[in-house]
């Protein structure tokens, strides 16, 4: 979140009202009923306007710990979370870990794809002060594989793993306080790609590829073909295999390309980037996208999503990660958690492939998927090794390079 979490609350007399910048009011008010005992129709949410948080404030915190502090001492109480509380207690994206293979005929025809994740739970928004008084109240969801394989192999299989035990479970007498985790733009599907992508990636390079030609040879949607087809055009891509090598420069340069669809729109990116050798810190100057929502409503709102949703997955690719030492997050402050500069924003350029004949499905997450494997095939195509942990920051760039 960008501002800690705050609430208002006056819980007397069997009725409750909230003053909260929940993004999710009405959870608020089913959640502050079932832990007061009382009618959901006496719980008032008034909402008011609050800082970016992604999926944050669905889960609000601040909201119940004041219903709780009002009822205890029978007047309104405020509550704001401080930043360190808001960077340590509040829900973390989901981690995964993931595993690919592949089998390669004679010619160098893929002729099978093997994909498993191990995930942890998807959304874990039980609420801290529900759990402090031993009533949990909230929504407990088990991960999900979320991402389509576009590419026509004939032998495929897609696993996911649940790791349930490793958050608090709602349906236990005991829920237990783990790694709580929620909504971190395109969920699932970000980690997903970020794995099938590079993966491709990896696939071209060993055929010596081109890496638009590599997955155009295995494309037979029309729609993933034409944003492809398009981001080529408006990136300039120059068709070569991966990496371009041949140069030892300090600073050296590459261009990447992933794809994804999630929940029916098509994206296509490129990044460019610059890699520090030295000291190892990635740097996208450009990035293009090409984004097929089906009918666009509003060209101006979609542009505008896709262009913010690129800056802060980009953000979250290079720099953005929750570190923890054996008890505690480490992370509380700015400094542990990093986020991009805007004298290290890119020129972001998008574009809309418009269907009227298709029906509206989303901006506001999709475009987001492919970004961290464009950026990481960028790397690879700029330095010639491969990174497969996420985010990519100069330490790991760094190591990397002295194993190769």
């Amino acid at each position: 979140m960008i501002g800690p979490s705050c609430a208002v609350a006056d819980a007397r007399d069997g009725r409750v009202t909230i003053w909260s910048g929940s993004q999710y009011p009405h959870d608020v008010q089913r959640a502050a009923a079932k832990l007061l005992d009382v009618r959901s129709e006496h719980v008032r949410v008034i909402s008011h306007a609050a800082s970016g948080c992604y999926g944050r404030l669905s889960v609000d915190d601040a909201a119940l710990d004041a219903v709780l502090m009002s009822q205890a001492v029978g007047a309104p109480v405020r509550v704001q979370w401080m930043r360190e509380e808001e960077n340590i207690w509040s829900p973390k994206g989901s981690p995964m870990l993931q595993d690919l293979r592949a089998a390669v005929d004679d010619h160098g025809t893929v002729t099978a794809w093997d994909h498993e994740a191990w995930m942890t739970t998807w959304s874990d928004n039980i609420y801290l002060a529900s759990n402090l008084v031993n009533k949990p109240v909230g929504e407990f969801r088990l991960g999900k594989f979320n991402g389509p394989l576009l590419y026509e192999i004939p032998n495929r299989r897609q696993v996911g793993h649940y790791v349930q035990e490793l958050g608090a479970d709602a349906n236990t007498a005991n829920a237990r306080m783990g790694i709580r985790t929620h909504s971190l733009r395109s969920p699932a599907q970000y980690q997903i790609t970020y794995a099938m992508e590079s993966f491709m990636d990896e696939l071209a390079a060993a055929a010596g590829a081109d890496p638009i030609a590599f997955r155009l040879r295995y494309m037979k949607d029309p729609r993933a073909i034409a944003a492809l087809e398009q981001v080529a055009k408006d990136a300039n891509w120059q068709t070569r295999p991966s990496p371009q090598g041949g140069s030892a420069q300090p600073i050296a340069t590459g261009r990447g390309v992933a794809i994804g669809q999630r929940d029916g729109t098509y994206n296509a990116e490129v990044a460019e980037v610059e890699v520090d050798r030295k000291t190892g810190k990635v740097r996208v100057t450009r990035f293009f996208a090409v984004q097929d929502n089906g009918l666009t409503i509003n060209p101006q709102a979609v542009e505008a999503q896709m262009e913010t949703g690129i800056l802060q997955t980009i953000s979250r690719a290079l720099h953005e990660e929750t570190t923890f030492d054996r008890t505690n997050v480490t992370g509380r402050d700015w400094q542990g958690y990093q986020i991009m500069h805007i004298t290290d924003a890119p020129e972001v350029i998008v574009r809309i492939i418009d269907r009227p004949d298709k029906p509206a499905t989303g901006a506001g997450e999709p475009v987001c998927s492919p970004v961290a494997a464009a950026i990481n095939n960028a790397v690879f195509d700029a330095i010639g090794v491969r990174l497969r942990r996420l985010p990519l920051r100069p330490d790991r760039v760094q190591m990397a390079l002295a194993q190769a």
